[in-house]
This record gives structure tokens, sequence and C-alpha cells, in this order.
């Protein structure tokens, strides 16, 4: 629409609000019929008002109204920790549209924000939640080792690592190296202890760093 072509579409509620320029058929034979017609339909006033419509309608303003619902959803309901921590977190994290953005062991939810993924291991992690999710760029590493050249990254993003490491300053040196900013988190004793049963076999005392 936004190049001013004429839209079919079927019966939909989201639909209905553009009645004016998408033909909308509520069968097959009526889709069809539209079809034909549109394909006909090239009067320059028809192309304006499509175009105008869909400058009204961008693309942008209704995945912001879908994301705002699916916030308001996560703030009540159980998926709370999934959809703001891993969907929506990475948005309070100052990453900008152009950062490049490695994560490092990010296991089986890594953010969607993160354009390149690293972890040491592919099972037999008894804190994992599930297996590793590999959906984009994966690289088998070690943190206190990574193979990438130094500010490879706009932005690394390292959560609940550095404690099961035996020198975690070799992970925050590493995690300089690689990239310009980034986010580390780690769980205090406190909390580590309340969510499982024991410390990692480090058991180092790195404080909460968000």
């Amino acid at each position: 629409m936004a190049g001013g072509k004429p839209v079919v579409s079927t019966d939909l509620p989201e639909v209905g609000s553009f009645k004016d320029v998408v033909a909308i058929a509520r069968d097959r034979a009526e889709f069809l019929v539209y079809i034909e017609m549109s394909l006909g339909n090239t009067r320059q006033e028809a192309v304006t008002q499509r175009v105008k419509v869909a400058k009204e309608n961008p693309v942008e303003s209704r995945a912001e109204v879908k994301i705002n619902m699916l916030e308001a959803l996560g703030r009540w309901s159980g998926v709370h920790m999934f959809l703001n921590s891993y969907l929506f977190g990475w948005r309070k994290l100052n990453i900008r549209k152009s950062d490049r953005v490695l994560e490092v062991g990010s296991g089986n939810r890594p953010y969607i924000r993160s354009d390149v993924l690293c972890d040491k291991y592919f099972g037999g992690q008894d804190e994992r939640g599930g297996p590793i999710l590999v959906d984009r760029p994966f690289v088998v590493c070690d943190v206190t080792a990574l193979p990438f050249a130094d500010n490879s990254f706009d932005y690394v993003i390292c959560t609940h690592v550095a404690e099961h490491v035996d020198e975690p300053e070799k992970v925050f040196e590493e995690l300089m190296r690689v990239s310009k900013r980034g986010y580390i988190e780690t769980p205090n004793r406190y909390c580590e202890n309340m969510a499982i049963s024991g410390f990692p076999k480090s058991q180092n005392d790195v404080n909460s760093s968000r």
C-alpha cells in the first residue's frame, strides 16, 4: 500500500479500519472479483489515498503498539522473565539500532537483539533451562579467550557467566577488549542461594552488577 498499489484482503478484524482503501472479500468468489477490479483501478486519486493511509499507519507505530501490549502482559503474567528480560530487556541497555551486538554465554534464552552468540558448552549444564539456542551466528569459545579482534563489536552482553569462572577479571578484560560498550550481570550470593541448590564450583564472590 505504501507504494500506492491496490490491496485485496480476506475479512480480517485488523483490516476493517482500512475498508476505504482495501478491498475486503468475504469469500473466494468475491476475492477473485476484487483482484480483477483492483488490477484495473489505476486512478491517481485512489493511488494518492492509499499512499496517504500507509504514511499515517507506519509499520513502526503498529509494531510499537504490539510491543507495548506484550510488555504489559509480561508485567502481570508468569512470562515476565522471558518477555521483559530476553525479548525487551535490551531496550533498557542503551543499545543503538546500528550497534553490532555480541552475547557471551547466551545459553537457551539469548536476547533477541544479539547479533552473534557464543557459549562454551552445548549441553550437560545443570543450571540451564533448556538446550542451547542456535538461531543466528554462533561461536563455541571460552569467555577468557574470545576469538574476536579488538573492538569487533559495538556492544557486548554477558549475564550470569563471570561467577562460573575461576578468574573473573579475565572475563572482564576480554569483554572490554572485543567491544566498545556493554552490559555485565552477575547474581549475588544471596540470590544465587535462593535460586539454585549450592553455588557454582568456583564460588567467586562477584557482586551483582546491573
